[in-house]
């Protein structure tokens, strides 16, 4: 299980860990675009123009994840990795989403709604995928109170 805690109280930015891996999620104030820190590496998240759908994380190497909301009735983010495509959907009518493929399904759930303290329940063998995965779904629950809509 990895633990997500916001920074602070009225904080978007989050503190991710598990046994052996950490990461720390910041957000611009403004945009979907910002920084990850995981274990010990930087990363840079942007999104392709502005409520756009499409986003990237990328090191000073080049671009590791592309992320793009899929056209359908059944509102999905495919995530695409070196190891193949991910899909996060909505679970239910709750703010919680699944994150899918081929070898993992995990379930990113919040705790308490107050704190906006989350969790993410299941193994994902890469840490930076889990990161990314939650920057995602804390953009949507920053884009507005419908939990199944995007």
């Amino acid at each position: 299980m990895i633990e997500c805690k916001p920074v602070g109280i009225c904080s978007w930015n989050y503190i991710l860990t598990t046994e052996g891996h950490s990461a720390k999620l910041e957000f611009e104030k403004y945009g979907e675009t910002g920084f990850a820190e995981v274990d010990g590496a930087s990363f840079k998240i942007s999104e392709h123009g502005r409520l756009s759908w499409h986003w990237t994380m990328f090191d000073d190497r080049g671009p590791l994840f592309f992320a793009h909301k899929l056209p359908s009735v059944i509102p999905s983010i495919e995530i695409t990795t070196g190891a193949g495509v991910a899909s996060l959907r909505a679970a239910g009518w709750s703010r919680a989403k699944i994150l899918t493929s081929e070898d993992l399904e995990v379930l990113i759930e919040t705790v308490n709604d107050q704190t906006r303290t989350a969790r993410i329940i299941g193994h994902i063998p890469d840490f930076r995928l889990a990161a990314f995965a939650f920057w995602l779904v804390v953009i949507l629950w920053r884009r507005g109170p419908d939990p199944g809509d995007y």
